[in-house]
């Protein structure tokens, strides 16, 4: 409600639906909102007992979409690695401490998962598959390769939950 308020639209959350598009993908429907040069892109994630969403305005005609994952730290299952990420992509995370790896990890897997809802490709097969390309710890970013676009996801670890998120943008890149 507070975004589309400078729009003109004075509404209370209970004015505003989200659904979902035939791909899953969230979407919202509000009084007014079809007349406004802008719409709200919005994504949601849980896990954990943990839920987040994350919402903007864009152009109404821009090719945009968005992405969030999140995840609590845990200790994860031994065989985890190994299906979340391929050999190749694993490489990455070999400079890291030791130490660092299983939070790596983990962004690693929201970094995908993010970047996926933020092209609307989910896990599909071909080229909707994420790819992680790049680890870089000191900017907390990752960058991911999906749906024939490269996309930099931020990361960030507050206490013991790990998060992604995606803004894929006209330029098939991302803020």
């Amino acid at each position: 409600a507070e975004l589309l308020r400078p729009h003109g639209l004075d509404l209370l959350p209970a004015d505003i639906a989200i659904g979902n598009d035939e791909r899953g993908m969230p979407t919202v429907t509000a009084p007014g909102l079809e007349a406004l040069p802008v719409v709200p892109l919005v994504s949601l994630s849980h896990a954990g007992g943990r839920a987040a969403a994350v919402a903007l305005l864009v152009a109404r005609d821009a090719d945009a979409g968005l992405g969030i994952d999140v995840e609590p730290m845990r200790t994860l299952p031994e065989r985890f690695a190994a299906a979340a990420l391929t050999p190749d992509e694993r490489e990455h995370l070999g400079p890291l401490p030791p130490d660092a790896h299983e939070e790596w990890l983990l962004r690693c897997w929201c970094a995908k998962e993010a970047a996926a809802k933020a092209t609307g490709a989910g896990f599909a097969h071909g080229t909707g598959i994420p790819a992680i390309v790049a680890v870089s710890p000191a900017g907390e970013t990752i960058r991911v390769r999906v749906a024939g676009r490269e996309l930099t996801a931020r990361t960030c670890r507050d206490g013991d939950l790990v998060a992604a998120t995606v803004l894929r943008a006209d330029d098939g890149g991302s803020r």
